[in-house]
């Protein structure tokens, strides 16, 4: 029992302490994860950084859900989306990936954004929201609750000549984002985990573990001498 009380209770410590966007294994370009999400996403934040974070984990969807592509491909707005839908009974992670430039950049009137997002441990893409209508008419689903997002954004979404691109393993997503000033591109992430234990199941085998070994620590004080 001793020996095991060590292994349990690190276990029960490495799963606190992981940061809730422990499936993004990889970021590169001007990406940034947040560790928690934003108090607003609002224009004009940055000049040179895409913004990412986890929205919501573990929705179970009632009803299916329209979104702007579920199939890996390279990606322009804003023709030739092949839109479709994630069944009910599907359970999602959200992500938010954007950008709100302070300034036009020189000479031009577009900032160039690029950079990518992987995901590992068995979670992989199985829609991109587009168009701020429809991020925003889903966001009882899978805005975060302590985010303040816009209201009504004119300026908010994917504009012509955006571009990004869905791996074929469903699990990196890279973008090429031309935004202006006072502007935010975005777009929603939908995920789903396949074949990874949510963190209530590893408190269960960790129980379990506990009483297996107060079961053998009873065998043992009733046969002496084993």
């Amino acid at each position: 029992m001793r020996t095991l009380l060590p292994t349990v209770l690190a276990l029960f410590l490495c799963i606190a302490a992981a940061p809730a966007h422990a499936s993004i294994i990889q970021v590169s370009g001007e990406v940034e994860v947040l560790p928690a999400p934003p108090t607003a996403v609002t224009p004009s934040q940055s000049d040179t950084t895409i913004f990412g974070f986890l929205e919501q984990q573990g929705v179970v969807l009632t009803e299916p859900v329209s979104v702007g592509v579920t199939t890996s491909g390279v990606w322009v707005c804003c023709s030739g989306f092949t839109a479709g839908q994630i069944p009910a009974g599907d359970v999602l992670n959200s992500y938010l990936l954007y950008d709100a430039p302070v300034t036009h950049a020189p000479g031009t009137d577009d900032r160039e954004f690029t950079g990518s997002i992987t995901f590992g441990n068995g979670e992989t893409i199985v829609g991109v929201m587009l168009g701020y209508s429809h991020i925003s008419g889903v966001g009882s689903l899978f805005f975060s609750p302590t985010t303040v997002y816009p209201s009504g954004c004119s300026s908010c979404g994917l504009e012509t000549g955006d571009v990004f691109t869905l791996s074929s393993n469903m699990q990196t997503i890279s973008v090429d984002f031309g935004t202006g000033a006072s502007h935010i591109d975005m777009i929603q992430i939908l995920t789903v985990n396949e074949g990874v234990p949510e963190p209530a199941e590893f408190f269960l085998v960790g129980s379990g573990v506990l009483a297996l070994g107060f079961l053998g620590r009873r065998r043992r004080k009733r046969q002496p001498g084993i």
